[in-house]
């Protein structure tokens, strides 16, 4: 097979991935998802949001995310790699 077809073919079926946020009970799912290549660029996608999260010029006051997490899914029901959205000035 043609190298050049089967990346045609791969970009095709790019995984998507899911960033529901969540603090509690209280769950804010993503519903429309972002289509990444594999699990490194979700957590850079992840830490992008947390980054804007914590930027009082995007999302208003950072403490008020100080204890929600942010759940990265891939695909509608499997967890790909959660983390602690505690957002950081840095």
């Amino acid at each position: 097979m043609d190298p050049s077809v089967f990346l045609v073919e791969r970009e095709k079926v790019m995984p998507l991935y899911f960033f529901h946020l969540s603090f509690g009970d209280h769950i804010v799912p993503d519903d429309e998802g972002v289509e990444l290549p594999n699990r490194s660029a979700a957590r850079e996608e992840a830490f992008a949001v947390i980054r804007d999260l914590a930027d009082p010029e995007v999302a208003g006051d950072p403490r008020r995310w100080a204890s929600w997490f942010l759940q990265v899914a891939k695909g509608a029901n499997s967890c790909a790699c959660p983390s602690a959205a505690r957002p950081s000035r840095s």
